[in-house]
């Protein structure tokens, strides 16, 4: 048969590169589901570790590829499914290693335009964020309960049990009515909240993963400004259309408004942080105003992110940062 031979060493070569990813993978998966699995544990240290059980799989995927990423995920849930059951590896894949993997792979895509390669804006990758966390606090309501008087019914077993452990509890808010009370109001603010939380913890620790591989020399993109965090503003509009939805709907589709309302909202903080983090560039009081935003939200959880997601979306209509970066300085000074 006629043609060019192959050449053995380069595939050789290959095979080697091939290998080394799979068994980086293989440890990035197996560490995520060690860390997924320790919640089984109850204890407060087990809540950290599930946190950050992500983490490996950011970390592959950003430091070596997607391939590597996507390989820990499935040896991650694999792993799962045989030492525990086949929905605790489902679980696992669809909330810790997938969404980790989506969001480092949309990191590393780019394109090629006339000024040179342009890398997936950051305000993307939150968009998706919060996206991710809004689809998959709606599909766990769904496993609580089928119908929304099924799903309220799954909270009052456990305000039940909570009661039964603390009864103490239940007499300081009031005895037996006041359970029904709770398990409603837990109902409505458990998932928002969850999703909002789910929007802070992912961004954090795809933004740790980037450290920790800009830092090794292996991240393929430059290190985004995430003071230009900048969502598209289309996002604008499916944020405002789904807090309407939150106040006229009732049950599950109201529900669902203010699960996506608020990851959205959460989002448009942290976009708010990154204006605030823009605006005060190159000021004298720059750390001191940073210092301070901080500690208040560190002090007062709640309308801070609001107020910060109000200068989110008042910087996406009018464009503070735009002006701010198109007016040159008056005091210039060299920025580290």
């Amino acid at each position: 048969m006629l043609g060019i031979s192959p050449n053995p060493s380069r595939e050789a070569g290959q095979l080697t590169n091939m290998g080394s990813l799979i068994l980086i993978g293989c440890g990035a998966g197996l560490t995520s589901a060690l860390l997924f699995s320790v919640i089984t544990t109850g204890s407060p240290l087990a809540l950290i570790l599930y946190i950050v059980a992500p983490l490996p799989v950011m970390i592959a995927t950003l430091g070596w590829n997607h391939r590597t990423g996507l390989v820990a995920s499935v040896i991650g849930a694999l792993a799962l499914m045989a030492v525990f059951n086949f929905y605790t590896g489902v679980a696992f894949f669809a909330g810790i290693a997938f969404p980790g993997w989506l969001f480092g792979y949309l990191a590393l895509l780019s394109r090629e335009t006339e000024g040179g390669t342009e890398w997936y804006p950051p305000g993307r990758i939150l968009a998706a964020i919060a996206f991710y966390a809004a689809g998959m606090t709606i599909l766990g309501t769904f496993l609580i309960g089928g119908d929304y008087d099924t799903y309220v019914r799954g909270f009052e077993r456990i305000v039940e049990a909570y009661a039964k452990a603390d009864p103490q509890l239940v007499a300081a808010l009031g005895g037996d009515s006041s359970k029904a009370d709770l398990a409603r109001f837990l109902a409505q603010v458990a998932p928002p909240l969850s999703a909002a939380i789910s929007v802070l913890f992912s961004a954090g620790l795809m933004w740790i993963a980037g450290k920790a591989v800009e830092r090794s020399g292996r991240l393929i993109r430059p290190f985004p400004l995430l003071r230009d965090t900048e969502m598209p503003r289309r996002v604008v509009l499916i944020f405002g259309v789904a807090i309407v939805l939150a106040l006229v709907l009732s049950d599950f589709p109201g529900l669902f408004a203010r699960i996506t309302a608020a990851s959205l909202g959460f989002a448009y903080a942290l976009q708010g942080l990154a204006v605030v983090h823009a605006l005060t560039l190159g000021l004298g009081t720059r750390i001191g105003i940073l210092s301070g935003v901080y500690f208040t939200l560190l002090l007062i959880p709640g309308w801070p992110f609001a107020i910060l997601c109000v200068i989110g979306l008042a910087d996406t209509f009018f464009g503070w940062r735009a002006k701010k970066n198109a007016r040159p300085p008056l005091n210039p000074t060299p920025l580290v």
